[in-house]
């Protein structure tokens, strides 16, 4: 059976159209269908009428001294829905009828569900009770009932106790994951030591966890706000170099920091080092570069990387490309801009009538009278040029052109 939102109000009429039919008994299969339905509507008390019926009236395949296999998972939908909703203490009271009646200790399932509900809620100290009750019940703790401890623990800003909750997950057997330590990373940034946190992904590392992009972004963004993106920098290629680097890592809040502290030059050795060793920058990253360098009248840099750009199929918004081959003109560089526009075009990165007439300004100030040609012709097959005054206008600027370049030839 499935559940269907649009007949759900019919579920528990027929749930108990069934009940009264003869020779029909319910098994896990219903009651399992029924309770799922109604904690997808958080209908309380008819859930505890259900769970009352399955007391009353158990499972055919519970008959003997064992319980039905799927109690659990039927008391666990409960708890969930109550849980949902930040009911604790009546998800509380159903953890203890599951305990009641299921064979054996309760799954560690069903005390995670509780475990981080309790946490949810601020009741910190319940938790903790919870989880020394786990282990007296013979409960054996997983990774997550453990990230929900530390996690807790550091949102109450306990540091102190979840590094103690992580010590114990290794005494028992227990390997922390990435979330175990980013959970201690954000709260080692949360009070500041943002050192120790760096130290932590250190010891991480050596344990044998790779950092994720959330590690990153968790120290990146309190260093930065600490105006410390040069210790940040380091880091990254110290990590990069080890090959523990994330596939898919944005950089731009780096790259970004530098070029708003001036550091434009740090930030396209970032780019580059990290480029080097396979971490292809985005195009944000790319185009914040640009217009530090830009800022900086490094066009010959910024040249250079709008080509390596290209050459990765990084395409540049259209403003930052022209402004960019206008930096280049304005340098005396035609010649290679025009080069980038034509590697521009090989990438179906098309010119706009601003960036011909960026290129023919630029051909027309060093007196290149054969490419400002070319570049008309194109103009006019592109249909850029719509009018004989226009076309006479470029023509008169290249004559003009022409006579500098032959008085400097004689």
């Amino acid at each position: 059976m499935h559940f269907n939102p649009h007949l759900a109000h019919f579920d528990l009429q027929v749930f108990y159209w069934a009940t009264n039919k003869e020779g029909f008994r319910h098994d896990h299969t219903t009651y399992e269908w029924i309770i799922r339905s109604l904690a997808l509507r958080y209908q309380f008390p008819e859930m505890q009428k259900v769970l009352d019926d399955i007391a009353a009236s158990p499972c055919p395949c519970s008959e003997g001294i064992f319980s039905c296999p799927r109690l659990e998972a039927i008391y666990i939908a409960v708890i969930n829905s109550y849980c949902r909703v930040s009911r604790v203490n009546e998800a509380m009271v159903v953890f203890e009828k599951m305990c009641k009646f299921i064979d054996g200790k309760p799954p560690v399932v069903a005390c995670n569900i509780l475990l981080s509900a309790l946490v949810k809620t601020g009741r910190i100290e319940s938790a903790k009770g919870f989880y020394d009750r786990m282990l007296r019940i013979r409960v054996f703790p997983d990774v997550y009932t453990f990230n929900i401890l530390i996690n807790g623990l550091c949102r109450a800003g306990d540091l102190g106790s979840a590094f103690g909750v992580l010590r114990e997950m290794r005494s028992r057997g227990c390997k922390a994951n990435v979330v175990s330590y980013n959970t201690l990373i954000r709260g080692l940034c949360g009070q500041k030591k943002v050192e120790q946190g760096i130290e932590l992904s250190y010891e991480m590392l050596a344990a044998g966890c790779m950092p994720s992009i959330a590690t990153y972004e968790i120290l990146f963004e309190r260093l930065i706000s600490q105006g410390k993106a040069a210790t940040a920098v380091g880091m990254l290629m110290d990590f990069a170099g080890r090959g523990a680097v994330p596939p898919g890592l944005d950089y731009f809040n780096l790259v970004a920091a530098l070029c708003r502290a001036g550091e434009v030059g740090s930030a396209m050795e970032l780019v580059n080092g990290m480029w080097d060793k396979g971490y292809v920058p985005n195009v944000v990253s790319c185009t914040t570069l640009l217009d530090g360098l830009g800022r900086e009248g490094n066009w010959e840099e910024a040249a250079g990387l709008m080509s390596k750009m290209l050459d990765h199929d990084i395409l540049p918004d259209t403003v930052t490309y022209n402004l960019v081959l206008e930096g280049m003109c304005n340098k005396g560089r035609a010649v290679e801009a025009e080069r980038i526009r034509l590697l521009a075009i090989r990438k179906r990165l098309d010119s706009d009538a601003v960036t011909y007439n960026i290129i023919f300004d630029g051909f027309c100030k060093e007196g290149r009278v054969e490419e400002g040609v070319r570049v008309v012709d194109e103009m006019l097959d592109k249909d850029f040029i719509h009018d004989l005054r226009v076309y006479n206008r470029l023509m008169a600027r290249l004559n003009k052109a022409r006579k500098p370049a032959e008085h400097n030839q004689s």
